[in-house]
C-alpha cells in the first residue's frame, strides 16, 4: 500500500513531525511498515522544501540514498 503525500497525493517518501512546546520540526525517513501517525507523510519534493515557522528549528533525519564519495583504503 502506497501512502500519499499530504500536500499533493504523490507517493510519500518521508515524514514530518512537530514538537510544539519545544518549537521543533523533524523530517525523517518513511517507516518500512506501520502507520505514520502522528507524523505527516510527504513526497520527496515537499520534504526537501519544508521550512519551519519563524523561531522554530528544523532537523532533517533522513538517510541519504547513497553517498557521493566512498572512502577507499589504499594498500
Amino acid at each position: 500500500m502506497t501512502i500519499p503525500c499530504v500536500r499533493c497525493s504523490a507517493p510519500a517518501a518521508a515524514v514530518m513531525a512537530f514538537n510544539y512546546p519545544e518549537r521543533k520540526v523533524w523530517v525523517g525517513d518513511l517507516p518500512e511498515s506501520g502507520p505514520v501517525s502522528p507524523a505527516y507523510a510527504m513526497c520527496e519534493g515537499h520534504a526537501n522544501r519544508v521550512s519551519p515557522p519563524v523561531g522554530w528549528t528544523l532537523t532533517d533525519l533522513r538517510h541519504p540514498v547513497r553517498p557521493l564519495f566512498v572512502n577507499r583504503e589504499v594498500a
